[in-house]
């Protein structure tokens, strides 16, 4: 496709909250949640494979639906997310931390989001 040289009605989705089939674990409400190679919604965890999607808004057992929000949320610190990581990457180290670093290279973790802000009750991702 061309540049615009004029104004386009570029549609809107409302994406906030998604639902996904559960694979074979329990997607906790209010863990961080991903999806699986699959297409299932399982736990975050420190797997390179997954894709984090949000927060899971209700508990969800293996062949449930998990309701998933986006949106900014506070994670827990693994100790090493500073103010200076403000709008870079966050990873997923568990459903429910966040790191600043990728767990190597390759990366171990999946991005979680980008860090919004830092503060001593955790680290604020935008999902």
């Amino acid at each position: 496709m061309a540049q615009l040289t004029a104004p386009r009605d570029t549609q809107r989705r409302n994406g906030d909250v998604r639902s996904y089939p559960t694979g074979d674990q329990t997607v906790w409400q209010g863990s961080l949640a991903a999806i699986s190679p699959e297409g299932k919604a399982v736990p975050a965890s420190a797997d390179p494979s997954l894709i984090c999607i949000g927060r899971a808004d209700a508990t969800a057992r293996p062949g449930e639906n998990a309701t998933i929000s986006r949106g900014t949320f506070l994670w827990g610190n693994a100790g090493d997310v500073t103010i200076a990581d403000i709008g870079k990457p966050a990873y997923a180290v568990d459903d429910q931390t966040v790191s600043a670093d990728s767990g190597g290279d390759p990366a171990t973790r999946p991005v979680a989001g980008r860090v919004f802000d830092v503060t001593p009750a955790g680290v604020w991702v935008e999902i």
